[in-house]
């Protein structure tokens, strides 16, 4: 096809063409039908259409991007065609307009009042205008038009018209309302063949040669010649709409529209015919190729798609995520692509992704939330889309029961781990003075048993309300759990030698029955009676002379096993305080040594009970998960860290315990004495808001000292040093666990864990 810019596509806007996958929908502010287009370069498109009333040019001056809209005439214009002399356009009512510069239009003589539905030049000032009722005109001005002197004419509605030379040309049409027909001329349509008649309506033709031509029209019907147009054969196309237009590029390359926007495109010179994703309904009456990639197309209500990628789409889409702390997850990029290319995939580099090459990438590590960007490619096409990863909170778990334990007379909170994740540890809440209000008042690390004993609990006084979160190593917090409330027995002298007993009800858990126990001073303990669950109290009508105690207990419906590696004594059952008759025990204050507490493991400790007040029960946490009742037992720790140990020694209705952080060092085995950075120690811990840490460090002299969260950041403090004790001071730091790096200037360094309340 012959193009030029005349003068008003000259014009050019500095607007670039987006290169996007597919077909686009391009905007315009024309609504009318759109019938033909033609694409004269990369910047200038001119499209016709209009009405009953108008017949409008409507083009673009710069690849599509913005459109301006010029009236021609009263009449619909259904067709354009351009050569180096100008263009002209045709429509209804026999209408011609000429234009050498775009915006003035001269009406040319046609003799017709005819709808003209196609023209075509195949030379400068040669060309032909096909219409209704047999119309042909001809021109050889590109001025005046008349009907050419030709034998064996027709009077069938002409649709189409396309000329290979000067001389040799098809037209096509309707034949009778249900078939079409194509005839052809090779005498610049002084004389026609006889019209070969197709089964379906013709509505457009384009030529590839001298002999090769391809029709289209209604029931989605393609004919082709192979001899310039004396014979034709069906070519299948696939689909069963009408076909309206079609155009070459070259010979391999070409495309065809229908309606309800059908796209078909051909790469091997029409003998295969593919169906493209179209981005509109509309019916589409004109297309227009630029080159093999870049095709222009027009339709109802005003529509104009394109495509810079031959209708080839690709698209990518990555799905967000969620993982808990250090957690893994596969990212895929999943792609939509209908060109014939090969994909090639890149990850934006991070030190998370396992290959930043291929479609499947797996993330992970992961301690904070990651976006993460991929752009997929086939050379031409390129499509880009972003994952976020999220650091997933893991759900609450839940307490299994709370209950006083008689042998330490503290109340004890115990729960099974049911949730499985990276959890770090477990923060113990108790209900303050304010109702419904609850604050951390300690913690269990996760590979210790499920069981925290409130060393700050007073049974004998009052019930206590707990709740549990977990948190992950990356310092995230569950929500809290639901709460259970521990029972307070309280007892007074009733009628006679009676007792009356009173208590709260135990919450968190259905209680069906709860049982009274009953002792007197040798602490043989005896169930003497029941009451259902809703209620909270009894009258003990008989008991023995002297003092007497009395405990309340319920049978949970759950067995709690809060153990992770060991065969433990279940937790089924919760009781309450012990009330007495009016025993006043002896004080009983706890205390113990050891005779070593630092060394390479195996480390052999010998712990020396120091507790006073005749306790005759003793309770040991040695903060590697093993306990012990002996009173002054020997304890062997095998593995490398620093441990901290509890003792709490107790006897009938009174305990008291201590509690020593980081009593025992245990080094990795081989350990050089002399290496003098491990008898440096770090106090108090744990510390509260707002105070100071301070490290001993006698005979040592230390260069850096470093303070890192659990997500590796450094925290800002301010040390005062000194040659035997330094301070840090916080300027401001939340609640949590941190490490303390200390190194000296030969490089050594040791690296403690401290909390913070």
């Amino acid at each position: 096809m012959k193009k030029i810019t005349f003068i008003m596509l000259s014009i050019l806007l500095n607007s670039s063409v987006f290169s996007q996958s597919g077909w686009q929908v391009l905007t315009t502010n024309y609504s009318h039908n759109l019938n033909d287009v033609l694409a004269v370069n990369d910047t200038d498109i001119v499209c016709v259409g209009g009405n009953y009333a108008h017949g409008d040019l409507i083009y673009s001056l710069n690849g599509g991007n913005l459109w301006n809209t010029t009236a021609v005439t009263s009449s619909a214009l259904n067709a354009v065609s351009v050569t180096t002399s100008g263009i002209w356009v045709a429509g209804d009512s026999g209408k011609v307009y000429y234009s050498n510069n775009g915006f003035t239009w001269l009406a040319q003589n046609t003799g017709t009042t005819a709808n003209l539905k196609a023209i075509d030049f195949p030379l400068s000032t040669t060309g032909y205008a096909v219409g209704s009722s047999g119309t042909i005109l001809k021109t050889t001005d590109g001025q005046t038009w008349s009907n050419p002197v030709v034998s064996g004419s027709v009077t069938y509605e002409i649709n189409a018209v396309k000329f290979a030379t000067d001389s040799i040309g098809v037209f096509g049409g309707n034949k009778n309302g249900l078939q079409g027909f194509v005839m052809l001329t090779t005498s610049a349509a002084a004389y026609y063949s006889q019209p070969y008649t197709t089964l379906s309506i013709v509505n457009d033709i384009d030529y590839l040669s001298a002999n090769v031509a391809f029709s289209v029209g209604k029931g989605g019907s393609i004919y082709k010649t192979t001899n310039g147009g004396s014979s034709w054969s069906m070519v299948s196309s696939g689909v069963t709409n009408d076909l309206m237009a079609i155009d070459f590029y070259d010979l391999n390359y070409g495309y065809i529209v229908g309606a309800s926007g059908t796209i078909l495109k051909t790469i091997d010179g029409g003998t295969n015919w593919v169906a493209q994703n179209s981005p509109t309904t509309n019916d589409l009456y004109g297309v227009s190729c630029l080159d093999s990639n870049t095709v222009f197309a027009v339709g109802q209500n005003g529509t104009i798609i394109r495509t810079t990628s031959g209708g080839a789409y690709l698209s990518v889409h990555v799905n967000d995520d969620t993982v808990y702390c250090n957690g893994y997850t596969n990212l895929i990029a999943h792609t939509s692509y209908s060109g014939s290319g090969s994909l090639s995939y890149m990850w934006s580099p991070s030190p998370y992704l396992s290959t930043t090459t291929d479609s499947l990438t797996t993330a992970g590590p992961l301690q904070s939330n990651q976006t993460f960007y991929v752009t997929v490619t086939d050379g031409n096409l390129s499509a880009s889309d972003s994952a976020t990863v999220h650091i997933g909170i893991l759900p609450a778990d839940s307490i299994c029961l709370v209950t006083v334990d008689d042998s330490i007379g503290h109340n004890l909170v115990v729960f099974e781990k049911h949730i499985q994740g990276p959890i770090e540890r477990y923060n113990i809440y108790s209900e303050t003075n304010v109702t419904g209000v609850y604050d951390s008042i300690g913690f269990i690390p996760a590979d210790s048993a499920g069981v925290f004993v409130d060393v700050g609990s007073n049974p004998v006084v009052k019930a206590y309300s707990y709740k549990i979160s977990s948190v992950d190593s990356c310092g995230n917090e569950t929500l809290l759990s639901a709460h259970h409330k521990t029972m307070h027995l309280s007892i007074n002298q009733g009628a006679g030698a009676s007792w009356n007993l009173i208590w709260n009800f135990y919450e968190g858990i259905p209680v069906q029955t709860y049982r009274i126990w009953r002792a007197d001073t040798s602490l043989n303990w005896v169930n003497v009676g029941s009451v259902a669950g809703s209620n909270n109290s009894w009258t003990d009508l008989n008991p023995p002379p002297g003092d007497v105690y009395y405990q309340v207990e319920i049978v949970s419906p759950y067995i709690c096993r809060p153990y992770n590696y060991k065969t433990n004594t279940n937790y089924n059952y919760s009781r309450s305080n012990r009330a007495n008759s009016g025993l006043i025990p002896a004080s009983i204050s706890a205390d113990f040594g050891a005779t070593t507490t630092s060394g390479a493991i195996p480390l052999v400790v010998q712990f020396n009970n120091q507790s006073s007040g005749n306790p005759d029960n003793y309770f040991w946490d040695f903060g590697d998960g093993d306990t012990s009742h002996i009173a002054s037992p020997s304890h062997t720790y095998i593995a490398v860290g620093r441990y901290t140990v509890k003792l709490v020694a107790y006897k009938a209705n009174e305990a008291d315990s201590i509690t020593k952080v980081d009593f025992i060092d245990a080094l990795p085995n081989g350990f050089k004495e002399n290496n003098k950075l491990y008898s440096i120690n770090i106090y108090p811990n744990p510390i509260k808001q707002n105070h100071s840490l301070y490290i001993k460090h006698k005979d040592i002299t230390i260069d850096q000292v470093e303070v890192i969260d659990l997500l590796g950041k450094l925290i800002p403090f301010q040390l005062n040093d000194s040659p035997l004790l330094s301070e840090i001071k916080f300027n401001a730091i939340a609640k949590g666990i941190y490490f303390i790096r200390i190194s000296d200037k030969w490089g050594n360094h040791i690296q403690r864990k401290f909390i913070i309340r």
